[in-house]
């Protein structure tokens, strides 16, 4: 990736506002959860700070590398880091406590 601008926006939308944040909450940036006999993973924190993000790759137990496609950044809002609708779905469909590692 090439370097953007880091001039600190006051928004949260860059690499170095967002460093201090995610390496103080680094064991919240991913979570597990069974729901309706399945297990879902949800990225929920990183996608938070995702402005300040070009991406998040992931494996789950051991398995290959895999990159989750992070939905946009809203630029022209007040929040550019707010998520409208359905723009970031957990991964679901996983079965029932078979995520050991993440």
């Amino acid at each position: 990736f090439q370097a953007e601008d880091q001039t600190p926006s006051g928004k949260f939308t860059t690499a170095g506002e967002i460093k201090m944040i995610l390496t103080a909450t680094k064991p919240n940036w991913v979570a597990v959860r069974l729901y309706n006999g399945q297990d879902i993973v949800y990225f929920t924190q990183l996608l938070s700070w995702r402005c300040g993000l070009h991406q998040v790759k992931y494996a789950i137990n051991d398995g290959p590398m895999q990159t989750y496609d992070l939905p946009p950044c809203h630029l022209d809002l007040a929040a550019p880091n707010s998520l409208i609708d359905n723009e970031a779905m957990p991964i679901m469909g996983l079965a029932p406590e078979s995520v050991q590692s993440l």
